[in-house]
C-alpha cells in the first residue's frame, strides 16, 4: 500500500553567520543581478516525525527530494517550492529510499517489497508510482529518471553481479561497460546521456558515460586508481571524485572528454557531487574529522569558507540548481540528528 501524507511546514530562515556554500562573488558568475552585499538565507526543514533527514537533490523549479527515518522506518519525501512537504512510502512498511529528482519533479528510488527483495520506483509529480523490476531479477534499484520518463538503475543478474539498465515505456535494456563485474548508473540527463561507475575484475572502480544511442565510453582522470562519477548536467558535463595516491581530488569531465581536477585548498579530500546547467558545482571536503561544503563557480572560483550551515559541525551539500539554490544535510547542534537545508540568495 502506498502511504502518502501532505503537510505544510513553516521553519525559520537563518542568515549566514560564519559558513556554508557559495559567496556573492561566486554567484555573480551565474549571471544574477544580485546585491553585492546580499547574504545567503538558510531554511531548515524536516518531514514530520523525522529523526534523521537526508536530501538527495533539487530541480530548477525548487522542488526538493529526499528520505528520512521515523518510528516506522525509511520514508521518502518531496518538498515543493512553497515549503509543502509530501511524504510517501511505496513499501508500506517503512523501507523506501529516494535517490534523485528529475527536472519535472519525478522522484526515483528503491523500496523493499519483502524480506529479501527490492524494486525501483518513480513517483510522478501527481503521486502516481511506477515500479521497476528487471525481468528475472530479485533485486532492482532505480537511481535516476529524466524529464522524458526514462529511468536508470542497477539489477542483480543470475551471475550475482550488478548490471545497469535503462527503462522506458515498460521496456528494459541492460548494459555494462566491457569487462564490468558491477555496473552502477548514477545520473541521467534529459538528453538520455547516462553516467556512473563500474567495477573491473581487479576490483578497481572506473567511470563511464553512455550516449543516448547506447555507445559507452569509459574514463578515468590521469593517475586515478579509483573513479566515482556522481552527476551529469544538461550539457553532458560530469562531476565526481577519484583517488590519486594519498589524495582524493574532485573532477569535472567536459562533454569532449577534457578533465578539470581540483582540491579545496589545504585539504586532501574533495568531492564534486552535483553540477548545474550553468557549470556551477557543489560538494564536500574533509578537514580533520569533519565534513564541510563548498561551491565552485563556472569560472573556477571556489568558495569554501562561507558554506557550512551556521553552527553545524558537519555539512553535506548534495544539489545545486540553475538559480544557485543549494540543498543538503547538516548535523544538528546538540540533538544528534541530521536535518535538511535549503540555501538561497
Amino acid at each position: 500500500m502506498i502511504q502518502e501524507q501532505i503537510m505544510k511546514l513553516e521553519f525559520p530562515k537563518h542568515s549566514l553567520r560564519s559558513a556554508m556554500l557559495a559567496s556573492c562573488v561566486a554567484l555573480s558568475a551565474f549571471g544574477f543581478a544580485l546585491d553585492a552585499h546580499a547574504k545567503p538565507v538558510y531554511t531548515t526543514f524536516d518531514p514530520p516525525n523525522s529523526t534523521n533527514t537526508t536530501v538527495v537533490g533539487i530541480n530548477d523549479k525548487g522542488v526538493i527530494a529526499g528520505y528520512y527515518i521515523d518510528d516506522v522506518g525509511y520514508q521518502s519525501f518531496v518538498r515543493a517550492a512553497d515549503g509543502t512537504i509530501t511524504t510517501f512510502d511505496p513499501s508500506g512498511i517503512g523501507a523506501t529510499t529516494a535517490y534523485s529528482i528529475s527536472s519535472k519533479g519525478a522522484v526515483a528510488g528503491t523500496y523493499l517489497y519483502n524480506k529479501n527483495n527490492y524494486a525501483g520506483f518513480a513517483r510522478a509529480p501527481n503521486g502516481k508510482i511506477t515500479t521497476y523490476n528487471y525481468p528475472g531479477s530479485p533485486q532492482t534499484s532505480a537511481t535516476g529518471i529524466n524529464s522524458k520518463g526514462v529511468a536508470i538503475g542497477t539489477y542483480v543478474g543470475g551471475d550475482s553481479h550488478g548490471h545497469g539498465y535503462v527503462a522506458a515505456n515498460g521496456s528494459y535494456a541492460s548494459f555494462d561497460p566491457p569487462g564490468s563485474i558491477g555496473t552502477a548508473p548514477t545520473s541521467i540527463n534529459d538528453a538520455g546521456v547516462v553516467t556512473g561507475t563500474w567495477l573491473d575484475s581487479s576490483q578497481v572502480i572506473h567511470g563511464f558515460v553512455m550516449a543516448a544511442d547506447g555507445t559507452i565510453t569509459e574514463f578515468d582522470p590521469s593517475r586515478s586508481t579509483q573513479t566515482n562519477a556522481f552527476s551529469i548536467n544538461s550539457a553532458g558535463a560530469i562531476t565526481g571524485d577519484y583517488a590519486d595516491g594519498g589524495e582524493v581530488p574532485a573532477f569535472i569531465r567536459a562533454p569532449d572528454g577534457t578533465f578539470t581536477t581540483f582540491l579545496v585548498s589545504g585539504t586532501a579530500g574533495t568531492s564534486a557531487v552535483s553540477i548545474n546547467s550553468k557549470g556551477a558545482v557543489t560538494g564536500t571536503y574533509t578537514s580533520g574529522s569533519n565534513t564541510h561544503g563548498y561551491m565552485r563557480a563556472a569560472n573556477g572560483k571556489i568558495d569554501s569558507t562561507k558554506i557550512d550551515y551556521p553552527t553545524a559541525a558537519n555539512t553535506s551539500p548534495i544539489g545545486i540548481n540553475a538559480k544557485g539554490a543549494i540543498v543538503g544535510t547538516y548535523d544538528g547542534t546538540g540533538d544528534g540528528l541530521t536535518h535538511g537545508f535549503l540555501r538561497t540568495q
